[in-house]
C-alpha cells in the first residue's frame, strides 16, 4: 500500500511540473503577433504623423532645432538665423496650408550651367571706330565686333513649357506647343540662352504665309564671308543680263571658277577681286543695298559703307529676292545646297535640304539660307562670341531644327484625349467605386472577426499541452480510488 501511495505521490509530483512547464512553454513559444491587442495596433500608428511634416530631402535634426532655437534670447538666435535664411531660398518652401513644394530650377536639365553662364556676357569692344580705306581689307583699323545696335524689344513665351529634349540616343529633338508661333521659339532661345542684341541677331520668313519673326533684326555684325552672298547673286543677274559670262575673268579665276570658290570654299581673295570690279567699295555697298537689302537709307549707319557689316533683317531681303527669282539663280542654289552639308543650319537637319552660305571670323558664327521644308521658309542667324568659338554654330543648328519643329507642330489643342477622359469615368468610376467596396470591404471585416479566437488560442498554451497532464493526473486518482476499495 506505500507502494501505491508513493507511486501516486510521484505520479501527481510529476503532472504538475510536466504542466508548469508546459504551460511556460507554451507562453514563450506563443505568437504575440497575434494577440488581442494588435488589432487596436493599426490606430496606433497614425500617431506619429502628429509631428511636423518635413520635406524628404530636409534632415531630421534640422526641423527639431528651428523649434527649439526661436525661444532664445535674440543674442544667441541672431547668428544661427543668420546661415538659415541662405538655406530656405534653395530649399523647398511651405505654402499657407502646410504643403511642401520644390524651388523652381534655376537652370534647365537641358542646359547645363557651366557650359551656359557666359552666354550673352561677352563684352563688346568700345574703341573709337576709325574709317576704312577705300577697300577695307587693305586696312588695319580697328572693327566694332556689332555696330549699330539696336534696342531688342521684350522678350516672353506664352508659358514655361521645355521645347528642347534629348532622346536616349543624344538625338537633339523640340516639341512645341500648337498655340506658340515662331516668334515664342525664338524668345525661347533668348530666353534660356541668356542671348543679349550684342552676341545674337535672327530673322524668320516663311513665304508661303507670310508670317515674319525676329530678334535684333536691325543691328549690324561683322558678317563673316556671308557678304558672299548678295555678290554672287549679282553676279549671276549680270550673267544673265549679258554684262559678263562664265569666262569673264575675275583676276585670274573665270567667273565659273570665281563663283565655285567664292560660295564652296569662301575664298576671301578671290571675293574680293569681285568687290573691285565696282570700282570702290562704297559703290558695291551701295548696289547690295539697292538690289537686295530693300532698307531705306535713313536706317542705314554711315560705317555700313565702310565695312562688312551686315544686319539679318539685310540679308532676309536678301533671301527673300532669291527666293522670288530662284529661275534665275540655279546654279547659285546647286553651290549653295552643296556648302557645309552637315554643319550650321544643317547641324541637326538630318534629311532636309538647305541651301544657304555661312561665314566665320574670330568668334562670328554666321548662317544665311533657305530650308526646303513642306512649306519652306528662309533664315538669317549672326552670332557674336557665344560662349566661345564652335558654340554659335551649334545654337545657329538648333534654332533651325527648332523652328522646322514649329512647322510640325499640332495646330489644335489635344481636345480628343481629354472628352473620352470626361465621358469615361463617370461611368466606370461609379462601378468601381461599387466593385472596390465589394472586393476590400470583406478582406478587413473577416480577418477581424477571427483574429480574436485564433489569437486567444495562440496566446495561451495549446489544448494538448494542458490535456496532457490532465489525463496524467486522472489516471493517478483513478489508481488511488481502485487500490483503496481493494484494501
Amino acid at each position: 500500500m506505500r507502494f501505491f501511495k508513493k507511486s501516486l505521490c510521484l505520479a501527481l509530483t510529476a503532472a504538475l511540473l510536466l504542466t508548469v512547464v508546459l504551460c511556460a512553454f507554451g507562453a514563450v513559444y506563443a505568437d504575440p503577433t497575434d494577440s488581442t491587442q494588435p488589432v487596436e495596433q493599426p490606430s496606433e500608428p497614425p500617431a506619429p504623423p502628429t509631428a511636423p511634416p518635413t520635406h524628404p530631402t530636409d534632415p531630421p535634426t534640422e526641423p527639431t532645432e528651428p523649434s527649439s532655437e526661436p525661444p532664445a534670447p535674440p543674442t544667441e538666435s541672431s547668428t544661427e538665423p543668420v546661415a538659415e535664411p541662405t538655406d530656405p531660398s534653395s530649399e523647398p518652401s511651405e505654402s499657407s496650408s502646410g504643403t511642401v513644394t520644390p524651388p523652381a530650377p534655376t537652370t534647365r536639365p537641358w542646359i547645363p550651367s557651366t557650359s551656359r553662364t557666359n552666354w550673352g556676357t561677352r563684352p563688346t569692344p568700345t574703341q573709337p571706330y576709325t574709317p576704312a580705306s577705300s577697300w577695307p581689307w587693305d586696312s588695319n583699323d580697328a572693327l566694332l565686333a556689332v555696330l549699330h545696335t539696336a534696342d531688342a524689344d521684350a522678350v516672353s513665351v506664352p508659358d514655361d513649357t521645355n521645347i528642347e529634349h534629348r532622346g536616349e540616343n543624344g538625338s537633339l529633338t523640340y516639341e512645341i506647343p500648337y498655340n506658340w508661333t515662331a516668334q515664342d521659339v525664338i524668345n525661347w532661345f533668348v530666353l534660356n540662352y541668356s542671348l543679349t542684341p550684342e552676341t545674337f541677331a535672327v530673322s524668320f520668313l516663311c513665304p508661303g504665309t507670310g508670317e515674319t519673326a525676329g530678334y535684333n533684326q536691325d543691328s549690324y555684325f561683322l558678317a563673316a564671308n556671308t557678304y558672299m552672298l548678295p555678290l554672287n547673286m549679282y553676279y549671276c543677274e549680270e550673267q544673265t543680263a549679258g554684262s559678263v559670262t562664265a569666262t569673264t575673268r575675275i583676276g585670274t579665276e573665270t567667273l565659273t571658277t570665281a563663283r565655285e570658290k567664292s560660295i564652296l570654299d569662301s575664298n576671301n581673295e578671290v571675293s574680293q577681286q569681285m568687290i573691285r570690279r565696282f570700282g570702290t567699295y562704297k559703290a558695291f555697298k551701295e548696289e547690295m543695298l539697292e538690289r537686295y537689302g530693300d532698307l531705306e537709307k535713313d536706317t542705314v549707319p554711315e560705317t555700313y559703307y565702310e565695312n562688312n557689316y551686315y544686319s539679318t533683317r539685310f540679308m532676309l531681303h536678301t533671301l527673300s529676292y532669291l527666293y522670288d527669282h530662284a529661275g534665275e539663280f540655279q546654279e547659285l542654289l546647286e553651290l549653295l545646297r552643296q556648302t557645309m552639308p552637315d554643319r550650321y543650319l544643317q547641324r541637326y537637319a538630318d534629311g532636309i535640304e538647305i541651301a544657304h552660305k555661312h561665314g566665320t571670323f574670330q568668334g562670328f558664327y554666321h548662317d544665311v539660307g533657305i530650308v526646303y521644308t513642306a512649306q519652306p521658309y528662309l533664315l538669317a542667324v549672326y552670332t557674336n562670341n557665344v560662349i566661345g568659338m564652335a558654340a554659335g554654330e551649334d545654337l545657329i543648328g538648333r534654332v533651325c531644327l527648332a523652328l522646322t519643329a514649329w512647322q510640325n507642330r499640332p495646330t489644335e489643342p489635344p481636345d480628343e484625349p481629354t472628352e473620352p477622359e470626361t465621358d469615361a469615368p463617370t461611368e466606370p468610376e461609379t462601378e468601381a467605386s461599387t466593385t472596390t467596396v465589394a472586393t476590400r470591404a470583406p478582406e478587413p471585416t473577416e480577418p477581424t472577426e477571427p483574429a480574436p479566437a485564433d489569437q486567444t488560442a495562440k496566446s495561451g498554451t495549446p489544448w494538448y499541452f494542458i490535456a496532457f497532464p490532465v489525463v496524467i493526473l486522472l489516471g493517478a486518482i483513478a489508481t488511488v480510488v481502485v487500490f483503496s476499495k481493494k484494501k
